[in-house]
Order: C-alpha cells, then structure tokens, then sequence
C-alpha cells in the first residue's frame, strides 16, 4: 500500500494525521520533518522553494513512508503538473474563492476522463513500475490527494456550494488568513473564530469531505482544533522548529548560568 493510500485509511478509519511544513531548501530538514510525521506538507507558497528540492523532499518523504503533499503557489495548470510529476501524493490548492475554481483544480489534477492532466509522468509512477500507463492512469486518478483551502470571506460564504462539487478529497482551513479575510487580524483562536471554525469543520464533516487544518506552533490551539475533529493537522515549519527549540534552549541555559 502506498503510502497516500495508508494516509486516506487512516482518515477514514478514525486516525487523525499530524504532519509539519517545509520551508527550507535543506532535504535534510525534510527528511527529519518525515521522520517524526504522519505527513509533510511541502510548502511552495510561501518561501523559496525551487521545484528541485521539492523533488528531494518528496523522494525523501516516500523513504520514510510518509505522505508528502505539496502546497502549490496558486491554482495553476502548470505549478500542479509539476508538484504531481515530481512525484507528489497529493496537492493543496491555496485561496480558493468559488466552486468554479474547485472545479478547475480538480480538472488538473485529474487525467482524462475525469480531468485534463498532461502525461508525462516519471518520477510519480516510479520510473514505469507501476505497470502499464493505464494503470497508473486509473491509480492516480482515485488516488491522487487533493484539498482546497477555505481561507477567504468568499470562500466561507461559498462553502456550500463548494461542498457540492464532486472529485477532491478535502478543504483545508488557513486560519489566519480566514480570520483576516472576515476582520479579525489574525486571531485565529478569539471566540467568535473559534465558533466560525467549530461550524465550517462540522459542515464539511456533515457533507462526507475530509477536514485539514493548517497552522503555527501552537500545541493548545492544536488540540482545541483536533477536539473538533479535524482529520489532519499541519502544526508548524521545519523553520519553527529550529527557531523556537534554539531560543528555547538558549533562555534556558542563560537563566540557568544567571541564577
């Protein structure tokens, strides 16, 4: 079973998935992400990560047996196709505004009948070891991962249109940016954030789409979340990691040496 498989039963069987974001060009950072992860989130949005690395990252995450889904910079045929021929289980499509734009993410992800990936796959299909073009044809298109983010007033509003469009596996919550689109200057956890997010979670539940969340460092926010339900929980970057753990390490010593 693949690993992208082994994610999706775990979803279903009831096991919520804790992953963590790459930032960093380091594959070694990626690998120890992996190592400690139930998936990888392989973040292109934000940072500078070069589809190189990606690459890196992605065969790093598939030695560890853990899922590695790439965040795309936007919804666009071209960022797609290369995440997904790199290899990628699946894709996160970030600042999804309308069904339409749903529709069109599924399109690309998809290969024909069901959508108008180009093929030239390489790395995704193993070098051709996974038998035939159209076996790994009818693999990726019931297997390929694919979330949409909700994190816009418009996409909030448009949720339940956005739940009726067949074809993607989940919507993936950007707390900050949503609490910013609806006015609330990035207080992902102020009360009426945390009943918005109580009541899209439970829709999206409601309506058989799997739930992601992703966020910062953040392990009592994190569990608040999970109590909700969420099936799979991005908390933090390889570069939160680092960043806290030698400030943390570092007042500690220095308190220590003072007192």
């Amino acid at each position: 079973m693949r690993s992208v498989e082994s994610f999706r039963s775990g979803i279903n069987s009831g096991v919520q998935q804790i992953g963590g974001a790459v930032t960093l060009n380091d594959v070694m950072a990626a690998e120890l992400v992996a190592r400690n992860m139930d998936f990888i989130w392989i973040d292109m949005e934000h940072g500078s990560l070069a589809i190189d690395k990606v690459e890196g990252q992605i065969l790093l995450a598939k030695k560890n047996r853990k899922t590695a889904l790439v965040r795309v910079p936007e919804l666009d045929m071209g960022f797609i196709k290369m995440a997904l021929d790199a290899g990628a289980h699946g894709v996160i499509i970030p600042q999804i505004y309308t069904p339409d734009e749903v529709r069109l993410a599924v399109e690309y992800t998809r290969y024909y009948p069901k959508g108008k990936r180009g093929f030239g796959p390489r790395l995704s299909n193993a070098y051709g070891q996974m038998g035939s073009s159209k076996d790994y044809i009818e693999w990726a298109n019931g297997n390929i991962y694919l979330a949409v983010q909700l994190e816009t007033k418009e996409a909030y509003e448009n949720l339940d249109r956005i739940l009726g469009i067949d074809g993607y596996d989940a919507i993936c919550i950007g707390p900050a940016d949503l609490s910013l689109s609806l006015g609330y200057y990035a207080d992902i956890a102020c009360p009426e954030m945390r009943d918005i997010l109580a009541k899209a979670i439970g829709k999206i539940k409601g309506a058989g789409k799997h739930v992601g969340f992703g966020m910062g460092v953040n392990p009592d926010f994190a569990k608040f979340v999970l109590g909700l339900g969420v099936d799979w929980l991005q908390i933090g970057s390889d570069f939160d990691y680092i960043e806290q753990m030698s400030k943390r390490l570092a007042l500690e010593l220095k308190r220590g040496v003072v007192g």
